[in-house]
């Protein structure tokens, strides 16, 4: 059984049990009475009377290597749910709804008041971090927190995450996630090793790259549906910067329209087209990685960037010098946007559910599940490169409420 971490998205967990646990623990997760309570799992066990009052329900949180939403009993011994970004609205746009929304809760637009209005109930809100300029204004009707960030974030070019610590960050990458690297992904097990700067774990992957998405130019159209406002970004200054080639020679013809029929102010309309574009202008590539030997959830978290070395494979850039092992290596740098967790054996697993008092007032309890989760002990796999594409979405709709990943692409049409 596994954890499934991906950035600005819901992802999943999955855990069995032992067939002989017993029925009076079973009891304890009884889907109508405790759905929405919460899977935590910590690094390692320790039993609930052992560590009692010494810890609030906040403090154990905050030590979980992972918080995920009790959501589904897909039979006897196996539950299941998303993570907690659930909270910011599921994959379906279910959640806490806004009936209608301007501006992020009277902050004029700003960076400030969206982060006040979008921050989760339950949740507080980060401090410390940075605030792009700019002002975005736009009237939303109906829509889940998670609507609304896919906007904010490509107005802003920031990024938003959930932690479980109950907090929630929107803000530049560089104050949400690890831009330095802190780990390494190495193709032989051999030079794998544990530095106090560096952790390089082994591990077999596979490469993928495409143009599916690849867009020249971004038409964006907002106001009235029968007399739009055209707003486009474009690749290049030229016809000659663009490096693919249409069956004649010229200019590869590939425009992606985006429509956002009376809501997007026209003052925002560009800048929401240069961001769609940057997504789109570039080789996809994503690299699947099965890390052996160290757990490297330990040091990268889901977001954070990690070298990638394999010189067979030209995975190298001479640019970045790094030391290691009392020698050097020239890896590349590589985002995070994954990873598969397995639950293993040794790590503690347990179930925070809120229990009616009879009173106005609900008290959180702690189940302790460890002593019959049935282990996994498969590797860690980790996702390396851009976002996976979406299931399903419309090419007309600006926010996808479709979650395989956090920003949706805007194509013609996919075949499932």
């Amino acid at each position: 059984m596994s954890y499934t971490e991906r950035l600005m998205s819901t992802g999943s967990w999955n855990l069995r049990f032992r067939p002989e646990i017993p029925q009076n623990i079973l009891g304890q997760l009884n889907l109508l009475k405790y759905g929405f309570g919460h899977i935590v799992i910590f690094p390692t066990h320790s039993k609930l009377d052992e560590i009692g009052s010494a810890f609030t329900d906040a403090q154990r949180l905050a030590h979980a290597r992972y918080v995920g939403v009790y959501r589904s009993r897909d039979s006897e011994f196996e539950v299941s749910g998303p993570g907690l970004a659930f909270w910011l609205g599921d994959e379906e746009g279910k959640g806490d709804v806004f009936d209608t929304i301007t501006g992020g809760s009277g902050g004029g637009g700003t960076m400030t008041g969206w982060r006040v209005t979008l921050t989760p109930v339950g949740f507080t809100g980060a401090t410390g971090l940075s605030t792009p300029g700019g002002t975005f204004i736009k009237t939303y009707y109906r829509v889940t927190r998670r609507d609304i960030l896919l906007d904010v974030c490509a107005f802003f070019s920031s990024e938003w995450k959930v932690t479980n610590d109950l907090k929630f960050w929107l803000g530049i990458t560089e104050d949400l996630f690890n831009v330095t690297p802190r780990a390494a992904i190495v193709r032989h097990s051999t030079d794998r090793g544990h530095e106090p700067h560096l952790l390089a774990v082994g591990a077999e992957y596979n490469i993928e790259q495409d143009l599916e998405d690849w867009t020249r130019e971004v038409d964006y159209y907002t106001g009235p549906e029968a007399t739009p406002t055209l707003a486009t970004a474009t690749t290049g200054a030229g016809v000659n910067d663009i490096p693919y080639r249409n069956i004649d020679g010229t200019a590869i013809p590939m425009n992606r329209i985006i429509e956002d029929f009376g809501e997007t102010p026209t003052v925002n309309a560009a800048a929401l087209a240069a961001a769609q574009l940057g997504r789109f202008n570039r080789l996809r590539q994503s690299i699947s990685v099965a890390s052996t030997g160290y757990d490297i959830g330990e040091r990268v978290a889901v977001g954070d960037y990690v070298w990638l070395y394999d010189p067979a494979r030209d995975l190298m850039n001479p640019a970045n010098e790094v030391p290691y092992r009392g020698g050097i290596i020239w890896p590349i740098k590589m985002r995070c946007t994954g990873m598969t967790s397995p639950i293993h054996e040794g790590m503690g697993v347990y179930f925070r559910r809120w229990k009616d008092n009879n009173t106005a007032t609900w008290d959180v309890e702690w189940v302790d599940l460890t002593e019959w989760v049935e282990w996994e002990s498969s590797n860690t796999e980790v996702e390396l490169g851009d976002l996976p594409r979406p299931v399903n979405f419309h090419s007309h709709m600006w926010s996808d409420k479709r979650d395989v990943q956090a920003q949706p692409r805007y194509i013609n049409s996919i075949n499932l």
